[in-house]
């Protein structure tokens, strides 16, 4: 248990219970990319009978059997709608937009600069449309045969080279084994129910795991077990004085999308500089934060609040304005408390949200609020900023994407796009028992 010592601005209740409402560009393709956008997310794209019943698995449905995809309807663009279960009604005759018509205009765009001044303006413009036109293919974490077909064909019209493709598959997060074998191996998903919840817009749930039901699925056998270890592992005490009783496995919509376009956005940063990442995704780690049951739910379902955002709530309901000539700052911790928010200092390394990677640290936090559950989210901690003294209320290092503290015992993230929370860790603790000595 890490010693009784300074706090950092941590809220009881770093949620409000508000939903986060993201921007469209948040959660959707460049616009260069979003061509039909409202053809493309049809559910009559693909032809298919819209009074079949939606199968469990949707998107993520590994099924091949032609006669599973005349029973059971499945998201637009999965590859089994092309022997499904066709649509009699009279759109049949009038098709949306395909993913080819999409995908050549991005081709007549493309094709625009090549008047212009030179070559070389030509090249760069075709090398952009073409990323464009891999993150429209690759949007649904599956390749089929038809779509390599196009990506070869608007390759060989636009002179891409072998190494563009490889270096914007690469930006993409995908490897070129991945790209071959037409399927994203590791999507950030543990079980088939989490992927079918996140093909819906606004999708939430916590999907909740017992020793019970680990028993009763491999699936959920697996996630229980590696979360298990990761808890167990990263702690200081006794592992024998901790047993876990449930996991629970968070799945936002939302918040999972603004995660993975955040990692992408890093990820082609790094790599246009020159610094690509070493490992599977170094930019990535995973962190626990202890606080209340009751906040470790809400920011389950819509993140965590920052501080500026606290501070201005703060200072609104104590009479201020936003944070800016309000009360005095008592005064505003008092009116933060009234709406369950805790207020507790500046941040010793950074104003933002803070981390550790180690159970025990996170779990004393819990303690000290009556909790017996931990939150473990996946951080965007990409360039850390080591800080070598007391950063107290300091804002994010220009150049750098978090902080890291002294010792290394804690992680400062600034932004909420950084962070996913990933899984709630139920736990308890019992006393260490001592051998009884021999007389």
């Amino acid at each position: 248990m890490p010693p009784k010592k300074r706090t950092r601005l941590e809220p009881s209740d770093e949620s409000s219970s508000e939903p986060i409402i993201f921007e469209k560009d948040q959660a959707t393709a460049p616009a260069s990319v979003i061509v039909n956008e409202s053809s493309s997310e049809s559910p009559d794209q693909d032809d298919v009978d819209s009074s079949l019943p939606m199968c469990a698995y949707g998107a993520s449905c590994y099924r091949k059997n032609p006669d599973h995809f005349k029973t059971f309807r499945h998201p637009s663009g999965h590859p089994g709608n092309a022997v499904g279960g066709k649509r009699t009604d009279k759109q049949q005759q009038q098709p949306a937009a395909s993913l080819a018509s999409s995908v050549a205009a991005v081709s007549v765009t493309a094709a625009a600069p090549a008047s212009g001044p030179g070559v070389g303006a030509a090249s760069a413009a075709s090398s952009s449309a073409y990323g464009s036109v891999l993150q429209l293919l690759l949007a649904k974490g599956r390749l089929s045969a038809d779509d390599k077909r196009l990506a070869r064909e608007f390759r060989k019209s636009h002179a891409v080279s072998d190494e563009e493709h490889r270096a914007l598959l690469q930006r993409l997060g995908w490897s070129e084994d991945e790209y071959d074998d037409g399927e994203k191996k590791d999507d950030g998903t543990d079980l088939a129910e989490e992927r079918a919840i996140l093909q819906l817009d606004t999708g939430f749930k916590i999907i909740r795991i017992t020793k019970e039901d680990a028993e009763q699925s491999k699936e959920k056998q697996a996630v229980f077990a590696r979360v298990c270890h990761q808890f167990l592992s990263t702690m200081a005490k006794a592992q024998a004085n901790f047993s876990i009783s449930e996991i629970g496995v968070i799945v936002s919509t939302p918040l999972w999308r603004a995660y993975h376009q955040k990692k992408m956005q890093l990820e082609t940063l790094y790599s246009q500089q020159h610094q690509p990442p070493s490992g599977p995704s170094p930019l990535e780690t995973w962190g626990f934060h202890g606080t209340s049951a009751d906040s470790i739910l809400k920011i389950a379902n819509s993140n965590f609040m920052l501080p500026d955002e606290i501070a201005a709530l703060s200072s609104k309901n104590a009479g201020g304005k936003g944070g800016k000539g309000g009360k005095s700052a008592a005064a505003a911790k008092a009116a933060a408390k009234k709406f369950g928010i805790e207020v507790l200092d500046d941040g010793y390394f950074g104003k933002g949200v803070y981390f550790t990677a180690f159970s025990d640290y996170a779990a004393w936090y819990s303690a000290e609020r009556s909790s017996d559950q931990v939150l473990l989210s996946k951080l965007l901690v990409g360039k850390q900023f080591s800080c070598n003294q007391r950063m107290d209320g300091k804002p994010l290092q220009p150049g750098y994407d978090s902080h890291r503290s002294p010792k290394g015992n804690e992680f400062v993230i600034f932004s909420k796009e950084q962070i996913l929370p990933r899984y709630i860790i139920t736990f308890q603790e019992k006393d260490a028992e001592e051998r009884e000595q021999e007389s």
